[in-house]
């Protein structure tokens, strides 16, 4: 198993009881791989990455445009985790999940990641995962097919799990 994902919605903003719970829950599932998906800005802050660090959690780095900034924070060696959502901002202030998942990346957008983000990321990790979940009109097959190129170019292996 590469990880259980915990992913919180955009209303599990790091107050008190959420902190509590997510504690207790970090707490049931220790001696298991975890990568917890935040999606409220509030969650990127250092204690936070540092909790993480202390108890070999994956931070999951998603990319959601507006919603959770970009980071290149890893907080466990064992596993990187980053999840391609879109940056449909709108789609996300709709509420509706088709509108929110809709979204297709450019090769220039993609360039980012492939060239800083994940090289810097890698330095510090063992292995990693790339999700794509942009999947409403079938983009998440085609961006991955080119943040793929963009790393082999750039001399990453790109194996699947297992190989």
């Amino acid at each position: 198993m590469l990880a259980i994902l915990i992913q919180l919605p955009p209303a599990f903003d790091r107050v008190p009881d959420h902190r509590l719970y997510l504690s207790h829950l970090l707490d049931a599932l220790v001696g298991l791989p975890v990568a917890v998906e935040f999606c409220h800005r509030s969650w990127a802050d250092e204690r936070v990455f540092k909790g993480f660090k202390d108890r070999r959690v994956t931070l999951d780095v998603p990319d959601l445009g507006y919603l959770f900034p970009s980071l290149d924070v890893v907080t466990n060696p064992d596993l990187i985790y980053i999840r391609f959502h879109g940056r449909n901002t709108r789609g996300w202030r709709s509420g509706n999940m088709q509108k929110q998942f809709d979204y297709d990346y450019s090769p220039a957008e993609l360039e980012h990641w492939s060239s800083s983000t994940i090289p810097k990321m890698t330095v510090t990790a063992r292995t990693g995962a790339i999700f794509f979940n942009n999947h409403v009109r079938a983009q998440a097959p085609r961006n991955a097919q080119i943040l793929v190129a963009q790393l082999e170019s750039r001399g990453f292996s790109m194996k699947p799990s297992g190989q």
